[in-house]
């Protein structure tokens, strides 16, 4: 019988899924879909809000909020978590606290330095989804039991889409560090 792949620190294992590996595969994972998420929002929506109806716009906003609100967060927060423990187990490995460090230029990072990065920008999305984009929100969630949108509800909601740039920038910087900090370095 095969044996399975497994988690484990052995080098002379050949089914053995290294730790660091796992959680950069899953940070690339979580931050691929939240940048995947953003770009929809980003470069979809915002042109079908411009042509559906007010009304039928801001059900559609209401739909897409509804999902994205638990989804953001969680990919958010699983894909720091994966790079971060990642970073950590690279700039930690087993053994190597007598290991003297090699000191490397912020323009040249080492594969752990570059995994905190990603870990950080996607952290980031956030703080900047609560501080920046809040206001529009707030304005937004004010108008759901209007009956008959107005017409400023179409400003908002571009307003909100090309908010998600920042978060499709913020997302695909992460996705990007955790594909180098695993192919390259």
């Amino acid at each position: 019988m095969p044996e399975q792949a497994h988690i484990e620190s052995d080098p002379e294992c050949p089914h053995c899924l290294y730790p660091d590996v796992a959680l950069k595969i899953s940070g690339i994972f979580f931050s691929g879909l939240a940048a995947g998420g953003t770009l929809m929002t980003t470069l979809y929506l915002r042109p079908v809000f411009q042509k559906l109806p007010t009304n039928e716009a801001y059900n559609l906003f209401d739909l897409i909020y509804g999902v994205g609100k638990v989804a953001f967060p969680v990919f958010s927060i699983l894909g720091t978590a994966s790079f971060g423990g990642a970073a950590y187990l690279e700039r930690h490995p087993k053994g190597s606290y007598n290991q003297p460090r090699k000191d490397r230029a912020w323009y040249n990072p080492s594969s752990s330095r570059l995994l905190a990065y990603s870990a950080a920008t996607l952290f980031a999305i956030l703080p900047y989804t609560r501080i920046i984009m809040w206001p529009t929100l707030t304005k937004l969630f004010a108008v759901r039991l209007e009956t008959v949108k107005g017409q400023n509800v179409k400003e908002l909601l571009s307003l909100w889409s090309a908010h998600h740039l920042v978060r499709v920038f913020l997302a695909l910087l992460s996705f990007a560090g955790g594909i180098i900090s695993t192919v390259v370095l």
